[in-house]
């Protein structure tokens, strides 16, 4: 089953906090400055009304960011174009906005997107106290985000952690 406490240590040793401010990044839901433990979060965040599911991602995803010895797990370029296999631009599902270009996807599998696809598929598949809607939520998130990985053996690496 999916440890709680374990998740929980891990946020709270590189989280201290966050604030409702404007990111860099326009269309970003939340940010991180490197050297932070402050998470920024948008009103894309604030306002929207994203599952739980979704806003607890985000919080992980971001609390990777603060991990110095890695670089801070910076994020990597989307494809221009981004499509998916229709032909459609690819698109965040948290504000609708495409992805192609500067800094919305992730080549390595232990990245911000990586852990949060970690995070979402281990509620998904092992959460015995998540209810369905949690588990879809979990699923529709986890698959969203795996798109964002585009190195071919992470994103590979990925689908096989089960």
């Amino acid at each position: 089953s999916l440890d709680g406490t374990a998740l929980l240590r891990f946020f709270n040793s590189r989280i201290t906090g966050w604030e409702v401010v404007s990111c860099p990044d326009p269309i970003a839901v939340a940010c991180m400055t490197a050297g932070s433990h402050v998470i920024a979060l948008t009103h894309y965040y604030v306002e929207s009304s994203m599952p739980q599911t979704y806003r607890v991602a985000v919080l992980f995803h971001e609390s990777r960011h603060t991990e110095s010895e890695a670089g801070y797990y910076p994020h990597g370029n989307c494809p221009t174009p981004f499509t998916d296999a229709s032909g459609a631009p690819v698109k965040s599902i948290f504000t609708g906005n495409a992805l192609a270009g500067p800094l919305s996807c992730d080549q390595a599998y232990q990245g911000a997107y990586g852990i949060t696809v970690i995070l979402l598929r281990n509620l998904q598949l092992y959460c015995s106290s998540c209810n369905e809607k949690v588990k879809l939520d979990a699923d529709i998130l986890a698959t969203d985000q795996l798109v964002r990985i585009t190195d071919a053996v992470a994103n590979a690496k990925l689908k096989a952690d089960r």
